[in-house]
């Protein structure tokens, strides 16, 4: 389903106007700053951008995408993950084999319910959902549950984690790359940029196992 390699672009900012898109595949994205929260109506910030991209799970949006199969409905079996680096709990740590720092927006391509950024789906996982489930209005985000992007924490995220749980736990993990030496830097690493609309400032793009 998923290979051991995923590629990594930390990027110093990133906007996407107009019907722009950014496919990030099945690699990993790290932005600094600007991660977003819930404003009362949608995400802001990247994970905006993932939420606008997401669209209901069509993959479509303007925003960032992946176009794997597994990741277009009505398959929720994968999905792209976006939280800041310190709901990650990942701050001075590794992403995809790089350095966060705190106020970095992580995106990683992994399984639909991935609550921790760690490419399995297994009891911390629900964890998470399960502490915030019917807390509406005062939680938010996808490390608390809310697994569609609708700024809800309900059954409908519980259908997409318990849709994929016995696939995942029979699966390999998805790569994190996390405390993975960067090797050396290699063009374009299976990321497709849209073919208008979005502006990025790239800081580096590497690949790590």
């Amino acid at each position: 389903m998923h290979g051991t390699l995923a590629g990594t672009s930390v990027l110093g900012s990133l906007s996407i106007t107009g019907s722009g898109k950014f496919d990030l595949k099945d690699n990993h994205l790290i932005v600094n700053g600007n991660a977003g929260s819930w404003s009362g109506t949608a995400y802001t910030g990247v994970i905006g951008m993932v939420q606008a991209g997401y669209n209901h799970g069509a993959q479509n949006g303007s925003g960032i995408v992946t176009s794997m199969s597994s990741a277009i409905s009505p398959s929720v079996l994968t999905t792209l993950v976006a939280m800041s680096a310190e709901d990650a709990g990942k701050v001075g740590g590794t992403f995809g084999g790089q350095g966060v720092a705190a106020g970095d927006a992580l995106v990683m391509y992994t399984w639909g319910g991935d609550a921790n950024m760690d490419g399995l789906l297994n009891g911390d996982d629900y964890f998470r959902i399960d502490g915030h489930v019917g807390q509406n209005g005062s939680v938010f985000g996808y490390h608390n549950g809310d697994f569609n992007y609708d700024g809800l924490i309900n059954g409908d995220d519980y259908f997409v984690i318990d849709s994929n749980i016995a696939t995942a736990q029979s699966s390999p993990a998805f790569p994190t790359g996390d405390g993975v030496a960067p090797l050396t830097a290699v063009p374009e690493p299976a990321i497709a940029w849209a073919a208008f609309g979005v502006c990025g400032m790239l800081r580096r793009r590497r690949r790590v196992s």
